[in-house]
């Protein structure tokens, strides 16, 4: 890969001259440290004496855009960014400035950013037309994602990608870039002059935000191929945040295998988006065992790969593991098994705080307030919220109103009436402490509170000692929560199917996987991700893709037959052993320097940062691919249907994120159907799901032939059936049968 630093062709020294004035050397120091506001103030005297390089063009253009990233939210200072932007914009199109098409492609993504659309449209308006001092790929890369975000129609940022590549060939850059195209030698890293990602990056962008999941999956195909160990992390996040969970939970790991170390806000929003999972149609028996599993699978690959753990995620976990006892088998459990589930799940969560701490990272405050909002009220114990509190004090944590507020939620779970009454004076008079009136959250989290208790009446009291502070806007609120309640009923959280063995088996499990995790850390040596791999699909589940293959040689066989050149395979094959191909091309014997005769040695084997091969990574990806667009093409298929079914009924379409996934159930059944033997971890669920298809079959309505897959449209699954045949289902979703349209 072409480093970008390299190509930019801008001089190390930072002036031109043997002496540089004492404006500039300030200027050079105020933009070493960052400061924006003493090199906006600096800028235009030095900008009148012409003492401005490119380089220092690109370094106010990042400044602008890191400054922004830092606090996006911050809009005074947003103003402050596009004025000095405008700026710099101007001057460049007066040419008052060294050209610098890297500060262009800073300036073009803080447009994007910002959400500035039309400034960053106008301003590539004007780059479109200059010559190549001003423009290179990265910059069309950058504006291809500005132009997509802005509404620009797909074919017509494709033919800007196309445009890109033919004025900038570098080496072979279009056929390199091409799904189709092959590496010299898949166990070497390859280095491909003139090459940017930048580019490929800007038209992955554009066909995920314009729906084209296929050919956005076949780009991130190209560059694992390319650069198996360097890809940008954007290009995994994107994935993360534009496509359902099981798909964006299946390119994180990815991204983790290959060595890439995602940024903590990725982390987050996946633990967050799996959180928040609810039942779908596809999980009759959505197990909140395997989704804490799948959050703890996601933080080790992440850690493994080089990445950072971060305070968030542990509270995430802990309040994961609070929500399984929100299962009715659970609140309605004997005393004896609700005491021995308790007992695992505080084992669980020492563990987890513990496992976080080896990393360098102590408990926060919000992690005790999650112990004692999930875990206190759930379990009707009020001796751990005396526990979190004097554990929080020991690490020098005092209670804030957050944690007041997460006491009265457990006074509510627990149904203390009480509890309930104390923990709201001491928010009150922490309040008053402080000069302040209760605040809307904690008028709100009382309502919620009180209505388990089934005590409107207690809120109602509250109201009128506090009547004087409360607008009707607010009191409108504290009725609309409490009415809200009343019509929700119990909590019921994700794992409600669950029953009390598999609560407790599955907190086992979880805590052995804690356990192993810290164990690592305490012998000081943690497994790579390739001696010791880690699940892939959100479901744990193994490869189903694979499955629909007679054997492993039979999948390796397709994939050396589309990945190395037509003579080389049909000569391997000849010989036998198609699988030799994947093990790259013959090592070059190498020479010393002075080109001695030496004995000649083997090259070194190229591994990634996790450990893999860089070969065995290459397969592994190609795989995951393919098991993406098969995810993929499932989820939009049955999708359609609903548009489809909506647009005949009138109704609006539902909103909605398969969950685990709709790969697994469909071919699970579509196995099933066929009278084959296929179990995923946890066999007891794999029955239900298709014991329960089976039951909608029967009820599906008149006229609607469903196969008993839950809405799935008869000739879907019988596709699908069809499709088992692996070698032809891969085809088909590299669009290699003829089938699909399949871009650059």
């Amino acid at each position: 890969m072409t480093s970008d630093r390299a190509t930019r062709g801008e001089s190390a020294a930072p002036f031109p001259s043997s002496r540089p004035s004492e404006e500039y050397t300030l200027f050079a120091h105020e933009l070493g440290a960052a400061n924006l506001d003493e090199v906006t103030k600096l800028y235009p005297a030095l900008l009148q004496s012409s003492q401005l390089e490119k380089n220092n063009v690109r370094k106010i253009a990042q400044l602008i855009h890191s400054t922004y990233r830092r606090d996006p939210e911050q809009k005074p200072r947003l103003q402050a960014l596009l004025e000095f932007a405008d700026t710099l914009v101007r001057d460049t199109r007066k040419q008052a400035l060294p050209s610098s098409p890297y500060a262009y492609l800073h300036l073009l993504s803080f447009f994007k950013e910002a959400r500035q659309y039309e400034r960053g449209y106008e301003f590539w308006s004007w780059l479109a037309k200059q010559d190549d001092e001003y423009v290179n790929p990265a910059v069309y890369g950058a504006a291809i994602e500005l132009l997509a975000y802005h509404g620009q129609k797909l074919g017509d940022l494709e033919q800007m990608y196309v445009s890109a590549l033919k004025r900038f060939p570098g080496t072979f850059s279009e056929y390199h870039l091409s799904p189709r195209a092959i590496v010299p030698d898949r166990a070497a890293p390859m280095i491909f002059p003139g090459l940017h990602m930048t580019l490929l990056q800007g038209i992955l962008t554009a066909r995920i935000l314009h729906g084209d999941w296929r050919n956005a999956y076949l780009a991130l195909d190209t560059a694992l191929r390319l650069f198996p160990t360097q890809v940008p992390h954007r290009f995994f996040e994107l994935f993360l945040y534009e496509r359902p969970l099981a798909e964006g939970y299946q390119v994180f790991l990815l991204a983790c295998r290959s060595g890439v170390n995602m940024t903590s806000h990725a982390v987050t929003r996946l633990l967050d988006k799996i959180a928040s999972l609810k039942p779908g149609p596809f999980e009759s028996s959505t197990n909140g065992v395997i989704l804490v599993r799948a959050m703890l699978n996601a933080i080790d690959a992440h850690q493994r790969a080089g990445g950072k753990l971060h305070a968030v995620a542990s509270g995430i976990v802990i309040k994961a593991l609070g929500d399984l006892l929100l299962s009715r088998s659970f609140t309605s459990c004997n005393s004896s098994d609700r005491e021995r589930i308790v007992d695992v799940l505080l084992d669980t969560v020492r563990e987890t705080i513990k496992l976080f701490a080896s990393h360098g990272i102590p408990p926060s405050l919000s992690t005790f307030n999650n112990i004692i909002s999930a875990v206190a009220g759930r379990t009707g114990r009020i001796d751990i919220i005396e526990n979190v509190l004097r554990d929080a004090s020991a690490v020098g944590l005092e209670p804030d109103e957050i944690t007041r507020r997460a006491i009265l939620v457990a006074a509510g779970d627990m149904r203390d009436m009480e509890l309930l009454a104390a923990s709201w004076q001491k928010l009150v008079e922490a309040n008053a402490a402080k000069g302040l009136q209760p605040q809307a959250p904690d008028w709100l989290t009382l309502a919620r509170a009180a209505s388990k208790l089934n005590n409107a009446a207690f809120v109602e009291e509250q109201k009128v000692l506090f009547a004087h502070t409360l607008t009707q806007g607010m009191n409108t609120k504290i009725q609309r929560e409490l009415d809200r309640a009343k019509a929700r009923g119990p909590e019921v959280g994700m794992s409600d199917s669950l029953s009390t063995a598999a609560i407790e088996d599955g907190l086992r499990t979880i805590l052995a996987h804690v356990l192993r995790m810290s164990k690592s850390v305490a012998d000081g040596h943690q497994p790579s991700l390739y001696e010791s791999p880690v699940a892939m699909s959100i479901d744990m589940s193994r490869s189903i893709l694979a499955d629909t293959f007679a054997s492993e040689q039979e999948l390796m066989s397709l994939y050396d037959e589309l990945t190395t050149d037509a003579r080389q395979y049909r000569q391997t094959r000849k010989q036998g052993d198609p699988s030799q191909i994947l093990q790259g091309a013959p090592s070059v014997p190498r020479q010393h320097p002075d080109s001695r005769p030496q004995e000649e040695v083997q090259s070194p084997i190229a591994t990634s940062p996790t450990g893999f091969p860089l070969d065995k990574l290459r397969y592994e990806n190609w795989k995951s691919i393919n098991e993406l667009l098969l995810e993929a093409d499932i989820y939009e298929t049955q999708r359609q249907h609903e548009v489809d079914q909506a647009m005949k009924s009138g109704a609006p379409v539902p909103r909605r994120d398969y969950g685990l996934g709709t790969r697994s159930w469909v071919l699970l059944y579509a196995k099933a159907a066929k009278g084959e033997r296929f179990v995923l971890p946890d066999e007891t669920i794999a029955k239900q799901r298709i014991t329960r298809a089976e039951a909608k079959a029967e009820e599906k309505e008149p006229g609607t032939e469903t196969n008993g897959t839950t809405g799935i449209a008869s000739d879907t699954v019988e596709s699908l059936l069809a499709d088992l045949d692996g070698r032809r289902l891969v085809l088909r979703l590299r669009g290699l049968d003829g089938s699909s349209a399949v871009g650059a």
